[in-house]
């Protein structure tokens, strides 16, 4: 891991990874939230408690996934 930023996107915590071939957004919404995160042009689209939270993705092949109250995206550069 090269660089870890943590910032917040009108109010919801996401932490950003920066290693050498990817790029990871992660929030952690605690275990049995109501969370869902989907990628379109673009832009990761993190709704949590029926609140929806939008972040540009840089340019790269991006996956979604969520995991026992985390949810994120990985961007291949």
């Amino acid at each position: 891991m090269n660089d870890q930023q943590q910032f917040s996107g009108e109010g919801a915590p996401v932490s950003r990874y920066e290693y050498d071939d990817v790029t990871v957004f992660v929030m952690d919404t605690g275990a049995g939230t109501d969370a869902t995160v989907d990628i379109a042009d673009g832009t990761a689209m993190f709704v949590v408690g029926g609140k929806q939270y939008d972040f540009d993705l840089p340019a790269g092949d991006a996956q979604a996934f969520m995991k026992n109250g985390i949810v994120g995206v990985e961007v291949e550069r």
